[in-house]
């Protein structure tokens, strides 16, 4: 693990704030002494399931380090990503209101375009999938909320006319047959 890099985490337990930073394989708690990761408890290998586990015992909790090849670096306490949602509010934090206009075009689109029956799985899923995503990046702490509209309006754009093209396929092999 060559990785040169200092992550760093905010905890918060029973109301004392502790600072849990990684770096070269080590763990930092509060600036001091470093915890080798060799000397922690470890399941998981790289190679086989491509991440690797670290229990770090802190105030009478267990956190997991996370270093995967795909993901890269987190920490985890009580199943919640620390990275994700630093103070834990971000877990319980409910979309925004507009999302449900989104909602509502998803489902004017599948009746209304698909047909509901006449598209079925195919437009389910897709749309279903468009609901998710959207909702996802409405939760999103990192972008604004300019960039979220931008991000789901171009998302329903695209789920949109993705559904077009499945509809006219449909039309186009049911047609063949009659």
């Amino acid at each position: 693990m060559a990785d040169t890099k200092k992550y760093g985490w905010n905890v918060q337990i029973d109301g004392v704030q502790y600072l849990v930073e990684y770096m070269k394989g080590s763990i930092f708690i509060n600036g001091g002494e470093a915890f080798k990761l060799r000397s922690l408890e470890r399941t998981g290998t790289l190679r086989k399931d491509k991440q690797l586990n670290y229990t770090v015992p802190l105030a009478g909790k267990e956190l997991n380090l996370v270093i995967s090849a795909v993901s890269g670096i987190s920490l985890i306490m009580d199943g919640m990503d620390l990275g994700t949602y630093p103070d834990g509010a971000g877990a319980n934090q409910k979309a925004p209101a507009w999302t449900v206009v989104f909602y509502v075009l998803y489902f004017i689109d599948y009746w209304g375009i698909m047909g509901g029956a006449v598209g079925g799985a195919i437009g389910g899923l897709l749309l279903g999938t468009a609901a998710v995503v959207t909702f996802m990046v409405a939760k999103s702490e990192k972008l604004s909320t300019g960039v979220k509209l931008v991000i789901c309006i171009a998302l329903y754009v695209v789920a949109t006319a993705l559904e077009l093209v499945i509809r006219s396929a449909l039309v186009g092999v049911s047609g063949r047959y009659r």
